[in-house]
């Protein structure tokens, strides 16, 4: 029987006792990958599940219990959906507070990959040297990348990005360097991501095996999956079911927006507008008599946005003033706070 509790680790090997004894000597150093060695003896502790926060991006973060048989399993359906084995090489450059990045080290348990670990920053290739098989990153990791180390990006033939939207800039230059990477769809609640889409080469996410997938008749995703989730879990997120196992994500049931009589969903509106605006930004409403809600843009920076550009927009949508702000609020893990920011302009 497999033992979950060994690492192959820069390329050594450790058992359970050899892990906690580094784990407990890194926490005394204090280096920079004070989350990493913590989680490690998270993981080896005698308890059977692991302590996480979620994000708070769509609501107040909360500390999840979940059990470490459920980690094992999700790991088991990443793994064999993108042929990770003993033979691979990875690298963690999440931060391990978070489900992400502890999935990540879970991953590697189960397969057997030689895992590294860089502490969480903007470009974890910059300084890094070794042949990887797989990484995780989060859009702004993933562009920065881009910006600076191309090359080492497109070295590595299974790359996943999450924990944000794939805005169209980053879409873009994926494409254009030629890098196949996966979009995921995923919560703290279903032990990362449950559904993976091919960044510009597919319009929906496919399950990974054993998800089972429907619409509530309000049109949000219902998951069902006994291995991950002791119940079936109803999201906030509208989708349009195209099969069986696949769905394409339209946006957040709470950020939709009733104006003038139409219901409006934020991200849809930004997606058509995306070709046309350097900066970040994000489409909002502010009450109003004639609307009841009237649609605003929210610009982060100073860049001068020509109305013209509405055009791509029904009348309905179209944003009937813009604001400017110096910087959008963030929660813990680098995801816009849609909510927080709007109170900037209100």
């Amino acid at each position: 029987m497999k033992d979950f509790n060994t690492l192959q680790y820069q390329g050594k090997n450790y058992n359970a006792s050899e892990l906690q004894v580094m784990a407990k000597k890194g926490l005394a150093k204090k280096d920079a990958l004070q989350d990493f060695y913590a989680f490690v003896l998270q993981w080896l502790n005698e308890k059977n599940y692991v302590e996480v926060q979620s994000s708070g991006s769509t609501g107040t973060p909360k500390t999840l219990q979940i059990a470490k048989n459920k980690m094992l399993e999700s790991a088991r359906m990443t793994c064999t959906f993108l042929g990770l084995d003993e033979s691979k090489a990875a690298l963690c450059c999440l931060s391990c507070k978070h489900i992400g990045g502890m999935m990540m080290v879970v991953r590697a348990f189960y397969s057997g990959m030689n895992l590294w670990v860089e502490a969480p920053k903007a470009n974890p290739l910059e300084n890094f040297n070794e042949k990887l098989d797989f990484i995780a990153l989060v859009p702004y990791q993933a562009l920065t990348v881009l910006e600076n180390s191309p090359k080492k990006l497109n070295s590595i033939a299974k790359i996943i990005i999450g924990g944000g939207k794939v805005n169209y800039a980053l879409q873009e230059k994926l494409l254009q360097e030629n890098i196949e990477a996966y979009s995921t769809f995923g919560m703290t609640e279903t032990i990362s991501h449950i559904a993976l889409q091919k960044i510009g080469k597919e319009k929906g996410y496919q399950c990974l095996p054993g998800i089972q997938i429907s619409a509530t008749t309000e049109g949000c995703l219902s998951i069902e999956a006994p291995q991950l989730l002791d119940e079936i879990l109803i999201t906030n997120d509208l989708v349009n079911i195209r099969h069986t196992n696949c769905f394409e994500w339209l946006g957040r049931k709470d950020f939709a927006i009733e104006s003038g009589g139409f219901k409006i969903l934020p991200e849809q509106v930004e997606e058509r507008l995306a070709p046309f605006i350097q900066s970040r930004f994000m489409i909002a409403s502010l009450p109003d008599t004639k609307w009841n809600n009237k649609i605003i843009l929210i610009v982060e920076g100073k860049e001068a946005i020509a109305t013209a550009i509405f055009e791509v927009l029904k009348n309905y949508e179209r944003p009937k003033a813009i604001y400017y702000v110096d910087a959008f609020v963030e929660v813990a893990n680098g995801k816009l706070d849609r909510m927080r920011t709007l109170e900037m302009v209100k």
